[in-house]
């Protein structure tokens, strides 16, 4: 994976990844990983083997709309059916998120490499947790249909848990519907671990339905594993989860 605009913007999180810690944390143990200083205002943009995840476009509304109002691809979700006036509003408030200093959210699209296919949409918050002092994150991803059962969900989320733990994020969450098989096999691979389940939190149409909550903390991670030693997936930068204790 290789990401830009790493060094920038764990610097706007008042120092919370020092340069020593950065220093580790980037450690070229895998030759797919490189860290560039891009100037301020730089766009979000990583890359796995197979994808790559930067942010929207005003061109990205008119191929978001069709699998953003596709029943499978929203069946576990909160949000959708969206028609055109609601995607170009999202692809809107993603752009304008970008000149949040520092910033916290990302929203942005999944991309093929080699190609200009948008099959999904991931995104990242990023909260400092003012009674522990320290900055928590959650993700999200979502992938149109026909890109379903291929791998792209699990390379670009563990790119996105990568990407914030770089900017020295201590606890990140994710959110899945009980039902959603899928969704909750990708956590798992991932190395998240179940903390939790919510009844009736998450809102599907007209329908209340339970929820997990799955968490990684910084300290259940062991990095780097060094070059030969296992990797979470071909995409991370070199790290894995402890055993538990």
């Amino acid at each position: 994976m290789s990401v830009g605009g790493l060094t920038g913007l764990a610097d706007e999180f008042g120092g919370h990844c020092t340069a020593e810690e950065r220093t580790v944390r980037s450690r070229v143990d895998r030759p797919a990983v490189a860290v560039t200083s891009p100037a301020p205002l730089a766009p979000f943009r990583l890359e796995t083997p197979r994808l790559v995840l930067r942010d929207f476009t005003d061109e990205d509304a008119l191929a978001l709309q069709p699998w953003g109002s596709d029943p499978e691809v929203i069946r576990y979700e909160t949000w959708g059916p969206y028609d055109d006036e609601q995607v170009t509003e999202y692809v809107r408030r993603a752009a304008a998120a970008r000149l949040e200093r520092p910033r916290t959210t990302f929203e942005v699209g999944l991309v093929l490499k080699g190609s200009t296919l948008l099959i999904g949409a991931g995104r990242i918050r990023v909260r400092r947790d003012d009674r522990a002092e320290h900055l928590e994150g959650d993700i999200g991803c979502a992938l149109r249909r026909d890109a379903w059962g291929r791998g792209y969900a699990t390379e670009a989320a563990c790119a996105l848990l990568d990407f914030t733990l770089h900017l020295g994020v201590r606890r990140i969450s994710a959110t899945c519907q009980v039902e959603n098989v899928r969704s909750l096999r990708v956590l798992q691979k991932l190395g998240m671990r179940c903390e939790g389940r919510f009844r009736h939190e998450a809102r599907e149409r007209d329908a209340l339905r339970d929820s997990y909550l799955y968490v990684l903390r910084e300290r259940d991670i062991e990095h780097p594993i060094g070059p030969h030693g296992p990797a979470l997936c071909p995409s991370c930068s070199g790290w894995r989860v402890a055993a538990a204790h």
